[in-house]
């Protein structure tokens, strides 16, 4: 657990050796998500994955999950942690337009970067969706941990996941099971979507 301005961010790594890969999982996904992958990368190199703000062990904080945001916050936890590159940045889903804006502000530590099933800064309406608007009812529901709460509460949304928890090794699936139903995640995850369409399609690079 590393403390980035008041508030306690998960970053687990394990193994040695460089570069370093760092991995990035998509809007709803947290560094358990990881887990296979992390222990068969662990074989060859050092590899860290963490749970941004408002997932799994990671405190929630106010500030923005827009890709621009995140990239930055990823910098400082590095370095607190004493990681240093150079870095392989990986990101998954939503993940991938968070590595490309990482790529881009720490090119000089980052000499390679992976796209697994990356979102296109485009994507939304590529694929039909209609676009998320910030200030719509999504948008003022998410912005509030007690409001979000009352929500779930009277059935105006519903906290659920569509994941086999097969899929994760078993030592992991009781912490699974418990992440995927918080409050926080759907909620720090809703941001993350609300902010996508908006502030991500500077990432690409």
């Amino acid at each position: 657990m590393i403390v980035i301005d008041g508030h306690q961010v998960h970053l687990h790594c394990i193994a040695a050796g460089a570069p370093t890969v760092i991995l990035e999982e998509g809007a709803g996904g947290a560094s358990l998500n990881w887990a296979w992958i992390q222990w068969d990368v662990a074989k060859t190199t050092r590899v860290c994955s963490y749970d941004r703000p408002g997932y799994a062990w990671s405190d929630p904080t106010d500030t923005p999950r827009d890709a621009d945001t995140v990239s930055r916050e990823l910098d400082p936890l590095l370095k607190s942690a004493g990681e240093k590159g150079p870095f392989i940045a990986v990101g998954h889903s939503l993940g991938g337009a968070y590595v490309r804006m990482f790529a881009a502000q720490q090119h000089k530590s980052v000499v390679g970067l992976v796209l697994v099933d990356a979102t296109n800064p485009s994507a939304m309406g590529d694929v039909g969706l209609p676009p998320i608007r910030k200030g719509g009812v999504a948008s003022f529901i998410a912005s509030n941990k007690i409001l979000f709460q009352i929500a779930d509460h009277i059935g105006l949304i519903r906290v659920t996941y569509d994941i086999d928890l097969n899929d994760y090794p078993p030592d992991t699936m009781p912490a699974m099971r418990r992440f995927l139903l918080s409050h926080e995640r759907a909620r720090t995850g809703s941001a993350s979507l609300i902010s996508y369409p908006i502030r991500c399609a500077r990432s690409a690079v």
